[in-house]
């Protein structure tokens, strides 16, 4: 397996716009492409490397989840250096807490995994004699270490406090005591364990990793294939946006006029040394920036989907997806399997 620091970019800019307005990568980040024979390792200064694999194979999204950073802050990675096998896992963990309504915290993590370094990447392993959280290992992926871009590096709060790692070993991270988390929930996730899934943008949406702008959704939907009902929100229900909001980290706007200096304090006073999420009210901390730092990136919607459905003749070759009291826009097609490209 090669090296990191010696794989080349090959990405051109058109795969790279497609992969912006797909994954709705934000302009606030400044997506940049690398040169021809630029290195994961050779990055513009105030930027971070981001794997175009990120998005469809982790499912993860700009801005990323609290949870997402409170494990790179626990276990000190460089974002640059994590895999999209580790991100998979760190994703895959996040989902099923939500699905299952359990809050997800760094401690439950750590029962679940360790991390691992090899050939300059960080990824995570399941521990031994622990029941996995997952039904099916992760399928093997092809070309995703040549396929990446720049970031403004804000997009990673604290990423700036660790080095790139260069050396053979990592620390060892010790098993998590019984106190740094909910047993009880440790054995839910292990009851509800699941395959690696790629999930539909609506789906994600619910979970908060993605804030995609659900109101554009359904209006850009194709009108011979669904038909569109509306409700008003009942009495004190909060929008899916604005519960999904608080569970990711603010995008610091403010970093591209600020001096460094004065933005790296403005990240340091925000985040609390100790971002371990041993339990779920600790796991609050990680939200960086408060909340009137900048507007959302999706607005509130006044009105949720209540049904949509196919009418008349075309209901053979109907798309259906429900909308219960949160907003959940669930598609009944089945996610596709996480597979490699060959």
């Amino acid at each position: 397996m090669s090296n990191i620091t010696s794989i080349k970019c090959v990405l051109t800019q058109e795969h790279l716009n497609s992969v912006c307005s797909k994954y709705f990568v934000p302009e606030e980040v400044h997506p940049q492409l690398p040169g021809p024979n630029d290195t994961m390792h050779e990055r513009p200064a105030g930027k971070v490397g981001m794997y175009t694999r990120f998005f469809d194979y982790a499912n993860y999204r700009i801005p990323f989840s609290n949870f997402f950073v409170s494990v790179l802050i626990h276990f000190r990675i460089p974002f640059s250096q994590l895999s999209v096998f580790g991100s998979a896992k760190v994703s895959h963990f996040e989902i099923l807490c939500r699905v299952c309504n359990i809050e997800p915290v760094v401690g439950l993590f750590r029962y679940f995994y360790t991390h691992n370094y090899k050939n300059g990447w960080f990824g995570f392993t399941k521990r031994p004699n622990v029941r996995a959280c997952y039904s099916k290992n992760l399928d093997s992926v092809k070309n995703w270490n040549d396929h990446f871009f720049w970031v403004d590096e804000f997009v990673v709060p604290a990423n700036a406090r660790f080095n790139w790692f260069s050396g053979s070993n990592v620390s060892k991270d010790r098993a998590p005591a019984a106190s740094e988390y909910n047993a009880e929930h440790a054995s839910i996730l292990i009851t509800h364990a699941s395959p690696f899934l790629r999930f539909p943008e609506e789906f994600l949406c619910w979970v908060g990793i993605s804030q995609m702008d659900l109101n554009a959704f359904i209006r850009t939907t194709d009108p011979h294939k669904v038909w569109i009902v509306e409700r008003a929100r009942a009495e004190n229900e909060e929008p899916i946006v604005t519960v999904a909001k608080h569970r990711t980290v603010t995008l610091l706007l403010t970093s591209v006029v600020r001096p460094s200096g004065e933005l790296s304090a403005s990240v340091e006073r925000e985040f609390v040394e100790d971002a371990s999420g041993s339990g779920g009210e600790d796991q609050e901390i990680a939200s960086v920036g408060g909340h009137g730092n900048v507007e959302p990136i999706v607005p509130t919607m006044d009105n949720v989907v209540a049904k949509i459905e196919a009418p008349g003749p075309r209901r053979s070759k109907k798309k259906r997806v429900t909308c219960g009291s949160e907003g959940i826009l669930a598609a009944s097609h089945p996610p596709k399997r996480l597979r490699a490209d060959c």
